[in-house]
């Protein structure tokens, strides 16, 4: 009797533990021609989480598989590991799934690929709004690469929060704190996600003590005008962290 998909995905997670590389790449390489997707991604993630080099290649041919999960867990296993042909992974900046070109994205910055550069600002007009939000900051995060204009002029176009959050995170990344109030403007968005994303960042961004201050009233202002759980989650959250920063430099 054929196993099922359950069975077959135990099996992978025991091999896990073998302490025979070989043994271990073969099986993996295996699992990644299982007719399920399911198996295969198994197979990609205990690759990534045990860093199996010699299964790259088979990983690589994953990333044309019809199944929008495989591929997305292939690009992210390609892009935490380090290593890969980033050619390959490049391709799939014209993925059909956002999902899969949201993770292209953001594997090729961990990757630093400067190549991936001119694919990365295409997608600073794509049909997806989330998708140019991480357009910019993942072009933003290439270590040594300034795209202040080709951002700012998405930016200047823009109309959904969902995106010029994303632009102006990543200006601010970039050091153009002159976006410092418009950024904080968005805590006051109609969409929560847009409230939670902002909150997020600013709990990420390097602040001078000015922008502190000034990001503990608007998130405390926030706070106050919730429209959603997760939001007021998000914003509760960051706020304590800054105070905490706060309070921090008071006594330093």
């Amino acid at each position: 009797m054929r196993q099922t998909v359950e069975q077959r995905e135990a099996i992978l997670k025991r091999a896990a533990s073998l302490e025979d590389a070989g043994e271990l790449s073969r099986l993996l390489t295996a699992a990644m021609r299982d007719p399920s997707p399911f198996v295969r991604t198994e197979a990609i993630e205990i690759a990534a989480k045990n860093q199996v080099e010699a299964v790259i290649p088979a990983i690589e041919r994953l990333l044309k598989d019809r199944n929008e999960m495989v591929r997305f867990t292939a690009v992210e296993c390609l892009g935490s590991m380090g290593t890969g042909h980033v050619r390959s992974i490049r391709s799939l900046l014209r993925d059909r799934s956002f999902l899969v070109r949201i993770e292209t994205l953001e594997a090729l910055a961990l990757l630093n690929d400067h190549g991936a550069l001119p694919g990365m600002a295409k997608l600073l007009s794509d049909d997806n709004p989330l998708v140019r939000a991480y357009a910019a900051t993942s072009i933003a995060g290439v270590p040594g690469v300034f795209c202040v204009q080709a951002i700012h002029n998405a930016f200047d176009k823009e109309k959904d929060d969902t995106a010029r959050a994303g632009f102006l995170l990543a200006l601010l990344m970039l050091g153009r704190n002159e976006f410092f109030e418009a950024f904080l403007d968005l805590l006051s968005s109609a969409n929560y996600r847009v409230r939670c994303y902002v909150a997020n960042g600013l709990g990420g961004l390097p602040l001078n003590q000015s922008q502190l201050e000034s990001a503990i009233k608007a998130l405390s202002r926030a706070k106050r005008h919730a429209i959603a759980r997760a939001d007021r989650t998000s914003i509760a959250s960051v706020l304590t962290e800054l105070k905490i920063e706060v309070s921090g430099q008071k006594h330093a």
